[in-house]
């Protein structure tokens, strides 16, 4: 038996040979009857890690929460020629009504609003991309693309709306995760994390703690036992608790950094909805901070309905779960004021649900 991670699978550069890397040795050994398992297998379709994983295996398990792969069609492709088809699926609302694997939340989505400026600085990059696409300039197109997404993470609305949160009662509240947007402001050159950490920390006096992507395992092991024993209150996470982290004494989620990425956010409702066997708890809360565009004159870009159905599906696929689903009556709402009809967006039709009802 073989045990190894996926980054320790792969040889470090064209430069080691496999007869050269030790996971690579044990793997010749074994070169005959051989069943490959590979858990969390959407992270093993990389070029350098699909080479390296062993070739024609005798028999295959791959284990994923979300098998394909955000933006990589080729890599989803080749991890299902090795692994194979899905063959047995379980979703969301059958792990939490169902088999009582996971347990209930409520979802409660917060349009956020850029300010005038924000919309002012929106639409000029919403020209320049829709410019950079009539000239066939995609990676300029790209490029713009990247600088709108910094400015919705960033917008000043989300900061406002998290104050509000605090004042409304949730300073008092323990076991929190709260999901701080990377990098710094692109108006204020300021980071979300430094900026919210000084609001919650002298506005609220609350006992928090930060959690990075490159907090060590001993640092991380010890916020988790602060947070689940109430000595501190939240976890401002950043760019870390995608997979692999247990948090299950978590039981409020705040996301003032949405991500469209499909396994980032599966991920992410995935640490508020795990049992907790010291501390049960009945059910999660996730509060969802939405940037809205400007609200077109006429009939909004293609970007634009790109950008804005891309998050809206986002949401409703975290609504049509919740247990509150009149939530997801509010995101189509939403998406009817940006001109999304249900022939193209299938999911503004999940308004029913016999078999949630049945398991609920």
């Amino acid at each position: 038996m073989v045990i190894t991670t996926a980054g320790s699978l792969t040889p470090r550069g064209e430069d080691v040979a496999d007869d050269e890397h030790f996971v690579q040795r044990q793997l010749a050994r074994h070169r005959g009857r051989i069943m490959v398992i590979g858990d969390e297998m959407h992270s093993l379709g990389t070029p350098a890690r699909l080479n390296a994983l062993p070739p024609n295996p005798t028999l295959t398990l791959g284990l994923s929460a979300t098998p394909k792969r955000h933006g990589d069609d080729e890599g989803t492709h080749a991890l299902l020629s090795y692994f194979g088809d899905p063959v047995a699926s379980i979703s969301i609302k059958q792990a939490i009504y169902q088999y009582n694997a996971l347990v209930p939340y409520d979802y409660l989505p917060f349009r956020i609003e850029l300010t005038e400026d924000e919309a002012k600085r929106y639409r000029q990059i919403s020209q320049r991309i829709a410019a950079a696409f009539a000239k066939g300039d995609e990676l300029a197109a790209e490029a713009q693309i990247r600088a709108r997404t910094r400015l919705t993470q960033h917008a000043t609305g989300k900061h406002d709306r998290l104050r509000q949160l605090m004042a409304s009662g949730l300073k008092g509240q323990t076991h929190q995760i709260i999901y701080v947007a990377e990098g710094k402001n692109p108006e204020t050159d300021f980071p979300a994390l430094k900026k919210t950490e000084k609001m919650l920390r002298k506005e609220f006096g609350m006992r928090i703690e930060c959690y990075y992507g490159e907090t060590d395992r001993n640092r991380r092991e010890v916020l988790q036992e602060r947070l689940a024993s109430g000595d501190i209150q939240a976890l401002l996470a950043m760019k870390c608790l995608d997979e692999g982290v247990d948090i299950p004494s978590a039981r409020i989620g705040v996301i003032t950094a949405s991500t469209q990425n499909p396994r980032q956010f599966v991920q992410r409702r995935g640490r508020l909805l795990r049992r907790d066997p010291n501390n049960p708890k009945s059910h999660a809360v996730i509060y969802d901070f939405i940037v809205m565009p400007p609200r077109p004159a006429g009939e909004p870009s293609d970007s634009e309905k790109r950008l804005i159905a891309g998050e809206l599906s986002r949401a409703a696929e975290l609504a049509e779960a919740a247990r509150n689903r009149e939530a997801l009556l509010t995101i189509i709402e939403w998406a009817y004021e940006y001109g999304l009809r249900p022939v193209d967006q299938p999911w503004m039709s999940m308004t029913e649900d016999d078999e949630m009802e049945e398991w609920a």
